[in-house]
């Protein structure tokens, strides 16, 4: 067959050519990066956080960005003049807060609803101060509408109530009417959007599990909007020490899922010092070889805990100096990198172990990295690719993680090259000079030493000169590298666990085939926020029991319109939005011109033309109190014509990611489908849909990048391990384990998002990484061209470096399942399946799979596994795989 290993062989060779120049300047190469990592983090002076969720989660140049674009264009906010449905920003200023009883019950109650006064009294009352000596009050830095502050209607009824009813005993049940209540003869409340969870009995709210309360403050000019920050603050101040034994509170501020980004940071840090701490002691424990402590590398295996932290401060430094701004999603990039420097540095030492014990430093270092470097570029360029392939995305904090994550592996790889490489040399003379692995002292040979077993096991080890050199080394290593060899390899090939193998794989795929058809979508707000915070709780409480009303959308026409002889087309352009589902009925819809319509056929009037029409709709209608409102939703041109107007329709509350989607995407389709009908264009906007915009892009995003990275994947496996069927089983594998985390995440609650989009595509590196290692093994290796030769070599040199990196990278992460953030916990639930599923592939799947085609595809009946403890069967036969490499 073609030789295609002449890109793997140039790539061993030069390495090997490394090697010994490493060998020779091991020091040089040792500090280098520590030098490397000294001057990069200097740059951490110019350290700087980004909080703006809308700017890191949404994504950029959303077709709801150029909505919210053409609404601030045509409808400015004056905050001296709005109301609450016709805000447009995402991030305005204001405060909300959810009042429920202590005891779940109902809220409306005397006693309950004076709590509630009591604490709208005390946010009101804040004072903040301008250059520290002007006093600003609550009522200097609220919006307007009618020179009334918008805040909460529910607590100017029930204070205008209060002083009519007689019976205010503090356990009386108070009734709102249903759903609209008069403060005074001339202005009527909207009252259900401000009661969660209640009951209404003839036209009467007789219970209510919460009350919400809302200040809308000013965002502009600068000054003010700094004051208003203030304000926030102090508030959440206030609802903290609150003193009240009847009612709980929880509230939102502008800026409170943006400071929870910086909380983040102060949070997650104890676990990656848990993890790092963790990590250290798995590495100490599992370079240890009992009954040898001279080729035990417990020292060495907590210099490669390092390796990758040099990596990240040499990365973080160097991208702060470039001020790029760090994100609590990039938070997670320590705890991969980590795993990711352990994994090869497992690989390295056991590819270490192999070599003889006889041969000079130099040369063991040389068929160390013959045998490895290979195996990590491959399973470090993958991760790279992997990483590279997510900055695609189009939201910044992924792209921003992306990059932080694959220069990081970058960096960690060119350390483990260096920094570690240097360190295995030094170490290497020291075993060669028989030198303790932990006290450095020398100690004598096993052979030479007394029957004291404490002795034998702690103070001696190492293989002296004067035995024979050309033993075999294979019997020598790590138990599990043996076990793995001579038992984990004959066990798999049998007939009885094969079969057992074929079940467990059809119920893995089919328990994931199912996960995978119940997929769940998006990203909740309250998922960005840590649990039991104040604002995890109001988001929260807010999804149960304020689940009616959506926020509003305008339905905004962009040109000139004959209005006065288009009535039958515009009502049914409405009436197109009421019939869908998503929408409330009409009475909740606020639109001037079904207003005017009706004034007009109440007055009688039928205006003639555009300029009658326009003086009565400025003259008599827009001048009535009741439609004062109406202003604020037309804007007429130079000539006195109408030359934009805008509609407010109510939306349902949506529960799910999909709903949200799914309503959006059909305003818009009905928006688009009466452009074409009235002749002008018409647009739909609310402050949500910049939101939502990430949801839509979720699915069809993760399908692009993860197929992009699948293809990516199998190119480098096809290049760099040279076999075709053996890359193309690599590729399946992936494909398999990939399968397995999307259907397996949802059964555990995980749902696809922008944050969990990127942990699946960098899973497609994660899973080629077990796979990868075991398959090049399998190609190159060269002591037996039997099938079962190569699958106990393989085995023993991988089995346990596999084993060792799974665990290694679930402990790198588990902690994060503890973390207070859905966001972390999600993170570490998608890498511990991938994980599993990753060894389970490369220590059982695919060693079979490769097994399976080699013996076949030799045409022999049988398996003879005779003298395989050294893997060094004398007659070799025909092997499909067998390929030529240089040494």
């Amino acid at each position: 067959m073609v030789k295609i290993d002449c890109i793997e062989r140039a790539v061993r060779t030069s390495f090997q050519k490394y090697a010994s120049f490493l060998c020779r300047h091991p020091v040089a190469m040792l500090l280098i990066p520590l030098f490397c990592s000294a001057g990069f983090g200097v740059g951490f002076l110019s350290f700087s956080f980004h909080t703006d969720s809308e700017y890191l989660f949404t994504p950029q140049d959303s077709r709801a960005a150029s909505e919210r674009r053409l609404a601030r264009e045509l409808f400015p906010v004056d905050y001296d003049n709005v109301t609450l449905n016709r805000l447009t920003e995402s991030n305005q200023r204001q405060i909300n807060v959810i009042v429920t009883a202590t005891d779940g019950g109902n809220v409306l109650t005397t006693a309950i609803m004076d709590e509630v006064v009591g604490l709208d009294r005390e946010l009101k009352n804040i004072t903040v101060f301008y250059d520290e000596s002007q006093a600003v009050h609550y009522s200097d830095l609220c919006a307007r509408w009618k020179d009334e502050c918008l805040d909460s209607d529910v607590v100017k009824f029930y204070t205008v109530r209060k002083s009519l009813v007689t019976n205010n005993a503090s356990d009386s049940i108070v009734e709102f009417p249903y759903p609209y209540g008069a403060i005074s003869a001339t202005k009527i409340v909207f009252l259900e959007p401000f009661l969660g969870g209640s009951t209404v009995i003839n036209d009467k709210y007789v219970s209510a599990t919460s009350v919400l309360l809302v200040y809308i403050l000013r965002n502009e000019p600068a000054e003010l909007d700094g004051l208003s920050e203030q304000w926030e603050d102090e508030a959440l101040k206030v609802s903290v020490d609150f003193g009240s034994s009847i009612v709980n509170i929880s509230m939102l501020s502008s800026d409170s899922l943006d400071e929870t980004q910086k909380t983040i940071v102060s949070v997650v840090l104890p676990y990656f010092y848990a993890t790092c701490a963790a990590l250290s002691t798995f590495a100490v424990l599992t370079c240890l070889m009992l009954r040898d402590a001279v080729q035990s590398k417990p020292l060495l295996g907590m210099l490669g805990v390092l390796t990758p932290c040099l990596a990240v401060i040499s990365v973080f430094g160097m991208l702060s100096a470039a001020r790029i701004e760090f994100n609590s999603v990039v938070l997670s990039t320590p705890f991969l990198v980590i795993g990711i420097g352990l994994d090869n540095m497992f690989v390295m030492i056991a590819a270490w172990r192999r070599t003889s014990p006889h041969l000079s430093v130099e040369m063991r270092v040389r068929d160390t990295y013959a045998e490895a470097a290979v195996s990590i570029t491959i399973t470090s360029l993958t991760d790279c690719l992997a990483f590279c392939i997510g900055g695609l995305t189009p939201q910044p904090a992924i792209r921003i993680f992306c990059l932080f994550t694959a220069l990081a592996i970058a960096f960690n790889f060119i350390y483990h090259l260096t920094f570690w490489g240097g360190c295995l040399v030094l170490f290497g003379h020291m075993e060669a000079q028989n030198r303790h692995s932990v006290t450095l002292r020398r100690v004598p040979f096993q052979h030479h030493t007394d029957s004291n077993k404490f002795r034998l096991i702690c103070c001696s080890g190492g293989i002296s000169k004067t035995e024979v050199s050309g033993s075999n080394n294979d019997d020598c290593g790590h138990l599990l590298m043996v076990f793995f060899r001579d038992c984990y390899a004959r066990l798999i090939i049998t007939a009885p666990l094969m079969l057992v193998t074929v079940i467990i794989y059809l119920v893995y795929i089919a328990v994931a085939l199912t996960g995978c058809s119940r997929i769940e979508q998006g990203l909740q707000a309250r998922n960005l926020a840590l649990e039991g915070s104040q604002t995890y709780n109001f988001l929260s409480q807010e999804s149960e029991y304020f689940d009616t009303f959506g926020s509003s959308v305008s339905v905004m026409i962009q040109a000139p319109l004959p209005y006065w002889s288009m009535e039958r087309e515009l009502n049914r352009m409405l009436a197109d939005f009421y019939e869908r589902d998503y929408i409330h009925p009409k009475n909740y819809t606020r639109c001037w011109f079904v207003d005017f319509d009706m004034f007009l056929r109440n007055a009688g009037i039928s205006p003639s033309s555009g300029e009658e029409y326009t003086q009565l709709l400025r003259g008599r209608f827009l001048a009535k109190p009741r439609f004062l409102e109406y202003n604020l939703d037309i804007n007429f041109g130079v000539h006195g014509g109408i030359s934009s107007s805008r509609c407010l329709l109510s939306t349902k509350y949506q529960s799910d990611a999909a709903g949200a989607v799914a309503m959006m995407k059909t305003l818009r389709d009905v928006a688009d489908n009466h452009s074409k009908v009235i002749g002008a264009p018409v647009a739909v906007f609310s402050r949500n849909f910049i939101f939502f915009e990430q949801y839509a892009i979720i699915l069809p995003v993760t399908l692009q990048t993860v197929s992009i990275a699948m293809g990516t994947m199998m190119l480098v496996a096809l290049l760099l391990i040279p076999h075709p069927v053996v890359s193309l089983l690599v590729t399946l594998s992936v494909a398999s384990t990939m399968v397995g985390v999307v259907g397996f995440m949802t059964l555990w609650g995980v749902a696809l998002n922008s944050l969990t989009m990127i942990t699946l595509i960098l899973s497609v590196g994660f899973s080629v990484d077990f796979s990868a290692h075991m398959a090049y093994c399998f190609v190159v290796t060269q002591a037996t061209q039997d099938p079962f030769g190569r699958l106990a070599g393989s085995l023993h040199a991988l089995g346990y470096p596999i084993l060792q990196c799974g665990i290694s990278t679930i402990i790198s992460v588990c902690s994060l399942m503890f973390a207070p953030s859905y966001v972390y916990q999600a993170f570490a639930k998608i890498l511990i399946l991938v994980t599993g599923f990753g060894i389970m592939h490369g220590l059982l799947i695919l060693p079979t799979a490769m097994w399976v085609y080699s013996y076949y595809s030799t045409h022999r009946s049988r398996v003879e596994p005779e003298h395989t403890e050294g893997v060094t069967l004398e007659q070799p036969v025909h092997d499909p795989l067998h390929i030529v490499t240089v040494d």
